[in-house]
């Protein structure tokens, strides 16, 4: 019996080599830095991470008198279209 691993291993769908290339050339630049200012609702926060559609953001002047039920969490996700550099 003859050996084709060499013809197994590019005919493969699931050879890693070739899945990883297209999702490299897919992958979106980012378009915020680690640790950038934005704002949410007139609060000021930093950006702790950036997904697909959305991003983490931590509040800086957490927590906000008076307002401990509209932000009750330090850390949020937010959609990208929800927050805004500064002007």
């Amino acid at each position: 019996m003859q050996n084709n691993d060499d013809e197994k291993n590019t005919n493969n769908p699931n050879n890693n080599t070739t899945n990883n290339n297209n999702a490299n050339k897919e992958k979106e630049e980012p378009l915020f830095e680690k640790g950038e200012l934005l704002y949410f609702q007139d609060k000021a926060c930093r950006v702790i991470a950036e997904y697909d559609r959305t991003v983490c953001v931590e509040y800086s002047d957490y927590p906000f008198a008076g307002e401990e039920e509209e932000f009750p969490y330090p850390r949020v996700i937010l959609l990208k279209n929800e927050v805004r550099r500064p002007s």
